[in-house]
């Protein structure tokens, strides 16, 4: 996935400050590893118990991204 993005914006395809990865099922190095990968690209990465997110407000998270556009 993350080789199909990476050219997805290098092409001009995909704005990478729209793009928000759950990662919800990595250990704390593969966390470091993609964040790393991640952050080169531009992209935002969430993590459940790092900065006050938690899966409960995905549902709110996802609204209020529809309703911005």
């Amino acid at each position: 996935m993350l080789h199909l993005l990476s050219l997805a914006i290098e092409e001009s395809r995909i704005n990478p400050d729209k793009v928000y990865i759950i990662n919800a099922d990595d250990s704390s190095s593969g966390i470091a590893t993609k964040l790393g990968q991640l952050d080169e690209l531009g992209v935002h990465m969430m993590v459940p118990g790092q900065k006050d997110f938690n899966i409960a407000m995905l549902e709110k998270l996802l609204l209020e991204a529809v309703k911005a556009g």
